[in-house]
């Protein structure tokens, strides 16, 4: 009991000997202001590499899949013919002739990040004398939402034109697919094309 009651004496007088204290002094109030920058400056610094690697990987993994798409067409995966649906903030690998008559058993879906958008302007060719089969046909250019590469051209798409990824703080990544097939950045027009307010078209 002697002993409980000698702690409680010590600890009233700490408490008593510490009230009497004065507040921080300007250097350790200097100390926190600079630990709180630098753990801000941190904290940013970090964020922006996360929203860069964002902005990078997305287009990549986009192009990773195209080519996939393209390589299965070539082939004749599943004696089928292999494409990539387009929507606002995800897409969708399918596998038949188009999107609407596809296969939804063999979707695949990647949906992206919330900071990031699709838009896009793709142009697909139908009517011309190859697909009618009289040479008197003429083609006939539509906007499409859907790249597809058939089996006849091997690495030939059906469609091409400009994909842009966009992020709301870190800008935008165009692919461009022509009409040889070849599917890679375009970076010489990321300054001058942009995403149409409230709509998914491509404006360069």
């Amino acid at each position: 009991m002697l002993e409980c009651i000698k702690k409680i004496k010590n600890i009233k007088l700490s408490y008593a000997s510490r009230s009497g204290e004065k507040g921080f002094t300007t250097m350790e109030l200097l100390m926190v202001v600079g630990i709180a920058a630098f753990l801000v400056s941190t904290s940013s610094a970090i964020y922006s590499n996360l929203r860069q690697a964002q902005l990078r990987q997305a287009p990549l993994q986009l192009i990773e899949h195209i080519k996939q798409q393209q390589q299965r067409s070539c082939v004749q995966y599943d004696n089928a013919m292999h494409g990539i649906k387009l929507e606002s903030n995800k897409y969708t690998l399918f596998q038949g002739d188009s999107y609407e008559t596809r296969d939804p058993a063999k979707d695949i879906v990647y949906t992206l990040d919330d900071v990031l958008g699709l838009c896009w302007t793709l142009v697909r060719e139908t009517g011309d004398s190859s697909e009618s089969g009289s040479s008197g046909g003429s083609a006939v250019s539509t906007f499409t939402d859907e790249i597809i590469f058939s089996p006849d051209g091997c690495n030939v798409p059906i469609s091409t034109g400009l994909i842009a990824i966009t992020h709301v703080v870190e800008g935008t990544k165009i692919i461009n697919i022509n009409a040889l097939g070849r599917i890679a950045y375009q970076p010489e027009v990321e300054e001058y094309c942009h995403c149409e307010a409230g709509s998914t078209a491509l404006i360069c």
